[in-house]
């Protein structure tokens, strides 16, 4: 049975605390179902719905409390439950590369993939 865990913190814009976020996932073996970025001033918006086994959730629950300490910042997480998540869909993963004179926004969600037969 799959747990779900929504994530949110303000942190300092910095490309290194996105990684974080992204290797606790992994390290975790929670699966990032939906995120969301967006560069306020100088903090940045992180918003994660992550999905993953029980044990995972609390791994990655401890893991982001110990980040939260590390870098001072505060972090949000909240157990939820969903009624039904798209069945045609497929993980991916994207790499964002931006310039530092056009900040902005980076919406990553999932993308419908169908097989071509």
């Amino acid at each position: 049975m799959q747990n779900y865990l929504v994530v949110s913190a303000l942190v300092e814009n910095s490309s290194e605390i996105i990684r974080k976020f992204s290797k606790l996932s992994k390290s975790s073996g929670c699966n990032i179902v939906d995120s969301r970025f967006k560069v306020l001033g100088h903090e940045l918006s992180v918003m994660l719905f992550l999905t993953g086994t029980w044990d995972a959730i609390a791994k990655i629950e401890d893991m982001l409390g110990i980040l939260a300490q590390e870098h001072q910042i505060k972090i949000l997480t909240n157990r939820t439950t969903v009624d039904k998540l798209q069945g045609d869909s497929m993980p991916y993963a994207v790499d964002v590369v931006g310039s530092r004179s056009n900040p902005g926004s980076y919406l990553i969600s999932p993308i419908s993939c169908r097989a071509i037969i």
